[in-house]
């Protein structure tokens, strides 16, 4: 677990500063693991648990709600109208967006037949080198 939370916070670190990282900070929110945008809404992955559902239009960020405090998620997805949540143990959450100021809990199955070809694009380490 240590190792883990280890992992998290140098990913965090090396991440570049996103307009979510940084309204976040003005929040106090703490670190982003993760955010995604869906119809001008923003949803947040926090380092320290749950999703951060934020406004990021105005003069200034504002925080509409947080969802799942107690779970840690690292990676966020919009698919459709669902948003889908990667817990830190790699268990995937689904939440519906049919009001997007309101994420609630939804199935996996109704997010996932909403869409019949889902890409998720990761960014895979690069090939090993031969030595010279």
């Amino acid at each position: 677990m240590l190792g883990s939370a280890l992992l998290a916070s140098v990913i965090v670190a090396q991440a570049p500063v996103s307009p979510a990282s940084r309204a976040a900070e003005a929040l106090g929110l703490g670190p982003v693991l993760d955010s995604v945008i869906h119809q001008g809404v923003t949803y947040v992955a926090l380092g320290r648990g749950g999703i951060a559902v934020l406004k990021l239009d105005g003069a200034a960020p504002q925080l509409v709600r947080r969802i799942e405090e107690g779970r840690r998620f690292v990676r966020l997805v919009v698919v459709g109208q669902s948003l889908l949540a990667v817990e830190q143990r790699e268990e995937a959450h689904a939440f519906s967006l049919a009001t997007p100021e309101q994420p609630q809990p939804d199935s996996l199955a109704s997010a996932l037949g909403a869409a019949r070809d889902l890409t998720v694009v990761t960014q895979a380490p690069p090939p090993p080198q031969s030595p010279p």
